[in-house]
């Protein structure tokens, strides 16, 4: 699976763009975008993805009555490619699944 992301700020204020050299997991306190995969399609537990803009990323799994659970979910799933960039003309976020 392959995604792609491009995000713009309307303000033109891309040096307000909060983005750290984060730990795993550890983003939410920069600007983020991230994904939900209901690969179900029950609507009642989904795997989710997020990345800040350097391309660091927090995931894990959310499921209906217990909330989300990160613990151990990157050494069980495939890993995760990715690279963001942060311009003057926009924020590129791009990540690609190993099968």
């Amino acid at each position: 699976m392959v995604t792609a992301q491009t995000n713009k700020d309307p303000a033109d204020e891309t040096d307000k763009i909060r983005s750290t050299v984060a730990k795993r997991d550890n983003i939410f306190q920069d600007d983020y975008v991230g994904f939900f995969l209901d690969t179900s399609n029950d609507e009642r537990k989904a795997f989710e993805a997020f990345f800040n803009p350097l391309g660091i990323q927090a995931d894990g799994v959310l499921t209906e009555g217990r909330g989300e659970d990160r613990t151990g979910f990157s050494s069980q799933q495939p890993h995760v490619l990715h690279q963001g960039v942060v311009s003057d003309q926009a924020q590129l976020l791009d990540q690609e699944q190993e099968q």
